[in-house]
């Protein structure tokens, strides 16, 4: 029985030794080192059959590795979040409806309009741009001036009519207003890229503006109007015609005052147009009258109290000629 263990022993450790030698062999071609002197190490065989080797090396103790999985970052993330911007202050939010007011596009704005979207007119990266400078200039009183009138005015804002009038009444004032003011002001840009250029019609010592032939054109549409009920003149051949009377007259005044007169006309039908609204029928006749004289069109008598507010921000020019 012994002689037949020893040879079972002897048969199984020159089949292991085989077995070994030939995975040995293979695994060496498959990664083409078969010609390398160290292609047949080796082998210890063990000294008794059932001693039982691990499968894996035991790992040496020592600091553990940390390493990088997909989609994880090793250690403490960097903050790739931009940092928070100052939300817009009451003043801001106020400048910023206005500037959608006037706006060059904020005519067209339908019916229904509520002030709140105003901001919505500024095209591109007007309005972020915007309420960066302005939140960095509230407290210039030249800016945080608003709050003396912004909060009155703007339920004004939901009426059509009037929301087109106080438009023109500010477009006006605040056209003015940029001119006075240094080029470096901050306040100047933003007012003038909201207004657009402006256009010039006659150009001299005093300049003549599109937007004084307009109101110019709009006041002789209107009186055309009242004074004959169901007809109208309001057409493009028409108004190129009024522009025309309107240039020959500015050319022809006496004065350089008169001219400054006509150029700020904007702001004086502007005026006219809020009382107007205001106003009942029996007093729309008598303005019609007085505008058509024009005897009282320069002394106008201001009993709206938002409009009065509103003039009251703005610091008032030398009373130019009639």
């Amino acid at each position: 029985m012994n002689i037949l263990k020893s040879r079972k022993t002897y048969k199984l450790a020159i089949f292991l030794q085989f077995l070994c030698l030939s995975s040995q062999a293979a695994n060496a071609s498959d990664w083409g080192y078969e010609d390398s002197p160290q292609s047949n190490p080796k082998i210890e065989i063990p000294e008794h059959p059932n001693q039982k080797k691990p499968l894996l090396p035991k790992p040496k103790e020592g600091p553990i590795e940390q390493r990088a999985t997909p989609g994880k970052l090793i250690g403490a993330p960097k903050s790739t979040k931009e940092p928070s911007k100052a939300a817009p202050t009451s003043i801001t939010k106020s400048w910023l409806e206005l500037l959608g007011l006037i706006h060059q596009t904020s005519s067209d704005l339908p019916e229904k309009f509520s002030p709140d979207k105003l901001p919505a007119q500024l095209q591109g990266d007007q309005r972020e741009r915007f309420e960066t400078i302005l939140n960095s200039i509230n407290k210039d009183p030249e800016v945080a001036q608003i709050q003396n009138y912004w909060s009155t005015l703007r339920p004004k804002l939901n009426d059509m009519d009037h929301r087109d009038n106080y438009r023109l009444l500010l477009r006006s004032l605040l056209r003015m207003k940029a001119n006075k003011m240094e080029d470096s002001n901050p306040l100047k840009e933003i007012i003038q890229e909201s207004l657009g250029a402006d256009r010039i019609a006659v150009s001299g010592k005093t300049n003549l503006s599109e937007d004084a032939i307009g109101a110019y054109t709009d006041m002789t549409c209107i009186l055309y109007e009242k004074t004959h009920p169901g007809k109208t003149v309001d057409a493009d051949d028409n108004r190129a015609v009024f522009a025309q009377l309107v240039r020959n007259k500015f050319e022809q005044a006496p004065t350089e005052a008169d001219k400054k007169a006509m150029n700020a006309f904007p702001l004086t039908w502007s005026i006219f147009r809020i009382l107007y609204t205001n106003a009942s029928e029996t007093e729309r006749d008598q303005m019609s009258k007085d505008l058509a004289q024009g005897n009282k069109f320069a002394n106008m008598k201001i009993t709206d109290k938002t409009l009065a507010l509103v003039l009251s921000q703005f610091p008032k020019d030398k009373k130019p000629s009639q």
